[in-house]
C-alpha cells in the first residue's frame, strides 16, 4: 500500500473528515507513529489531487479528507 493511500486510510479511520476536526501534519505523524516529513509529503501530493483538504492553522496547515478521498478509501473495501 503507498504511503498516500496509508494516510487517507489513516484519516478516514480517525474520523477526519471535515475542516472541523482538520488535524496538522505534525499531529498525524505522532498519531500513526510515521516520520512527519513523508506525512507532509503525502498530504501534499493528496492536497494537490483534492483527496484532502487544507485549511490555514496556526503558521501552517491542517488537513482532512475530502469527499472524494472518502469514495476512494471506502472502494478499497468493496
Amino acid at each position: 500500500m503507498s504511503l498516500e493511500l496509508k494516510v487517507m486510510l489513516s484519516l478516514h479511520n480517525l474520523g477526519v473528515v471535515k475542516e472541523e476536526v482538520a488535524k496538522t501534519p505534525d499531529q498525524l505523524a505522532n498519531t500513526l507513529n510515521m516520520n512527519f516529513d513523508d506525512v507532509k509529503r503525502a498530504l501534499e501530493t493528496l492536497s494537490s489531487e483534492s483527496y484532502v483538504g487544507k485549511i490555514p492553522h496556526e503558521n501552517s496547515h491542517a488537513y482532512f479528507l475530502t469527499g472524494k478521498g472518502i469514495v476512494t478509501v471506502c472502494s478499497m473495501f468493496t
